[in-house]
């Protein structure tokens, strides 16, 4: 097993991260081009790989498994959670205890000792009426198989590497986890949370905050209807999302209210109906 640390941003996250690997078995790709993640992975002694440009989190993921030697079952780690190594080992022992099995996930919890949800819905667009109607965990705990896990913490097995193919280039950053676990499960794959083993997550490490997180995760969700939807299908799945993130700011906080007008923001914009 390798770990894989795509790092951009402030690298204090990411030294808490690197603290709690096996330095011999991980690579970080600096997506960001900084030479104090630089100094950082050295201190830690995983092995450094510079991307040429930001490309975003799936290309970086790429680039990573490129540079993992040999093939092992690679663990993906954000750079603002942390998985201590004999964790990590049991949850790959999870993930080898089943044949069919394509990306197992910890628990995740925050440092206050929040959890974190880690099974999401695909965003599709029968998903998203649901959503929009305040039903979205009824429709999930219906259909488990249509779930799939956060990229925070993702163990992935080498044999679906090999068969479901690379990370999607096309999503810049959220999504990417979906849509690849998509492939796995309409190639005959499983995913799982694995619930005695848990990772503490600092979340929004990717983003300055949680307007801008909002927005790219709806960027995400559009560019991953694009794929995956029909002309009909985009249109339905817009116009869900738009009346899932008007009855959040009808009823939401003064926060709530901010990130749904992002939200909505996008949805309405003009990339939002580009083919």
């Amino acid at each position: 097993m390798a770990a894989l640390v795509v790092a951009f941003g402030p690298t204090g996250p990411l030294s808490r991260c690197l603290a709690s690997l096996d330095p011999g078995a991980t690579v970080v790709v600096d997506n960001g081009g900084s030479s104090d993640c630089r100094a950082v992975v050295e201190k830690y002694r995983a092995r450094y790989v510079p991307a040429s440009s930001n490309r975003g989190f799936a290309a970086g993921v790429n680039l990573g498994i490129a540079h993992v030697p040999g093939q092992p079952d690679v663990l993906l780690v954000n750079p603002d959670a942390v998985l201590p190594w004999a964790e990590a080992k049991r949850l790959h022992a999870a993930l080898r205890s089943a044949p069919d099995l394509a990306a197992v996930a910890p628990r995740l919890r925050h440092p206050d000792g929040a959890t974190e949800q880690v099974a999401w819905a695909q965003p599709t667009p029968r998903y998203t009426a649901w959503d929009a109607l305040g039903r979205g965990p009824v429709w999930l705990a219906a259909h488990p198989d249509q779930a799939f896990l956060s990229g925070a913490v993702l163990l992935l097995r080498r044999e679906a590497l090999r068969d479901v193919g690379p990370f999607d280039e096309r999503f810049f950053l959220y999504a990417e986890e979906a849509d690849w676990q998509r492939r796995a499960v309409r190639r005959g794959w499983t995913v799982k949370v694995v619930e005695d083993v848990v990772a503490e997550h600092v979340g929004g490490g990717s983003s300055e905050d949680d307007v801008a997180r909002a927005t790219r995760v709806t960027r995400g969700a559009l560019d991953y209807s694009r794929k995956w939807d029909g002309v009909a299908g985009r249109w339905a799945f817009r116009g869900a999302a738009i009346a899932a993130a008007s009855r959040r700011w009808l009823l939401g906080d003064a926060q709530t209210r901010l990130r749904e007008r992002a939200r909505l923001g996008v949805l309405l914009g003009r990339d939002a109906v580009r083919a």
